[in-house]
């Protein structure tokens, strides 16, 4: 009997551990899945109660890789009050164990700011999307789990528990349990829950529309629901394009303050039309 026991002990340690290492091999596979040497969108984010349009907002969105970081640029297009505010977010190799980089130009102020881990749980402009859920999937912030195999929408996905490894990640995030769908074909995030200190849902990531482009696995529309607030905040991309020679220089902290003019996307979309 005690030979069992033991056994059986042994049996439940080693399944735990597997699937553990599993979901962090699935997440990698996510974070590293293929995104093109660089990417250029126009992006619509619209902020919506029940009954009207809060806000609406207007940008161009570059992303790059440069050696072994992911650095990407938002710019403000409209509306007028908010023009060309402009963001830079700078994701590192998670070997290094260095913090993600997000700066912010306020033209008002003519200043360059950096936003700092705290402040990540801040809605960015104005919408359901925190500063935090804007950097690139971090596996090592988290631990997680295969909780089971689950169809969604006729996509075949696994569904991983995540909880924060420190309170520095639940200080910068706000999350203190994240449960996230896994397309097992494509290894894109197609949906995602987020949980409070006291294990109440109270928003949720959608993924609404995945296309193909270029031969890559795009997502051009995705919506974050609130649940308190009964609020929901919609990202719609438009008119994407992958490898088109980005220039590093664009990446530049010093380069915020020019931000990105319509002249620069419409030269980089030429070479789509050669």
């Amino acid at each position: 009997m005690k030979l069992t026991c033991f056994l059986a002990s042994i049996s439940i340690v080693f399944s735990a551990a597997t699937y553990a290492e599993d979901a962090d091999k699935i997440l990698q596979q996510v974070r590293d899945r293929n995104d093109g040497k660089d990417y250029l969108s126009t992006v619509t984010l619209r902020t919506l109660s029940e009954d009207s349009v809060l806000n609406q907002r207007q940008f161009y969105m570059l992303q790059k890789d440069i050696e072994k970081d992911e650095v990407m640029v938002l710019a403000i297009k409209a509306p007028a009050d908010v023009r060309d505010i402009s963001f830079l977010m700078r994701s590192f190799e998670e070997g290094t164990a260095q913090e993600d980089e997000q700066w912010m130009y306020l033209p008002a102020f003519r200043k360059v700011r950096r936003i700092s881990a705290t402040d990540k749980r801040g809605a960015f402009m104005g919408s359901e999307y925190s500063y935090y859920d804007l950097d690139k999937l971090r596996v090592t912030d988290f631990d997680s789990k295969v909780i089971k195999t689950d169809m969604l929408d006729g996509v075949e996905t696994y569904v991983i528990e995540r909880e924060p490894k420190s309170q520095d990640v639940i200080n910068k995030s706000g999350y203190y349990k994240l449960v996230t769908w896994v397309d097992k074909q494509r290894k894109l995030i197609l949906k995602q829950q987020y949980y409070d200190a006291k294990g109440i849902l109270f928003k949720q990531l959608d993924i609404d529309k995945v296309e193909k482009v270029q031969d890559i696995w795009t997502i051009t529309a995705s919506t974050m629901s609130n649940f308190v607030e009964n609020k929901k905040s919609t990202f719609l991309f438009h008119e994407t394009l992958y490898n088109q020679g980005v220039d590093d220089a664009i990446f530049r902290k010093s380069k915020l303050k020019r931000g990105i003019k319509d002249s620069d996307v419409a030269e980089l979309t030429k070479i789509s039309e050669l």
